[in-house]
């Protein structure tokens, strides 16, 4: 008896990891269910053989499936509020920037130099910026560990 997944064990013995076979798995539920769903919005008789529920929600149990028996875990409470918080501060840090005048290149390359143009443009940018924080945190975190509500 091994302490792997017989998922995993299968990966090994193809010649690759558990992730990549997950990443993989991931990838040909994505392509099935937008081939079914679009076949059969044309044509409701189409893939007459293919049964399962090819819901958004049901392909994402399936991927999540996939990935924990990939030897993936979901993050405790604890990691997810530790995430929210410093993401929560990196927008707030990049808000600061923004209204000190200095635009980081990541949001040139994501957005484009134009958004920025004027002191106007940056300060507008830096308050939506704040204002994802403050609703990441309300989402996740409770009143007492820095949600402002």
């Amino acid at each position: 008896m091994t302490d792997i997944d017989a998922i995993a064990a299968a990966a090994y013995a193809h010649g690759t990891d558990p992730i990549t076979w997950a990443e993989n798995l991931t990838a040909m539920l994505l392509r099935t269910k937008d081939e079914v769903t679009t076949g059969r919005a044309a044509n409701p008789a189409s893939f007459p053989g293919v049964a399962g529920d090819f819901s958004n929600e049901g392909t994402a149990r399936r991927i999540v499936g996939a990935l924990m028996n990939a030897g993936w875990t979901p993050p405790t409470a604890e990691q997810i509020r530790e995430r929210t918080r410093q993401y929560a501060a990196a927008l707030r840090d990049t808000a600061a920037r923004l209204r000190a005048g200095e635009v980081p290149a990541s949001l040139i390359d994501s957005v484009g130099p134009e958004a920025f143009a004027t002191a106007e443009q940056r300060k507008r940018f830096a308050a939506t910026l704040e204002q994802e924080a403050d609703q990441i945190e309300a989402r996740v975190l409770p009143p007492d560990e820095g949600n402002p509500s």
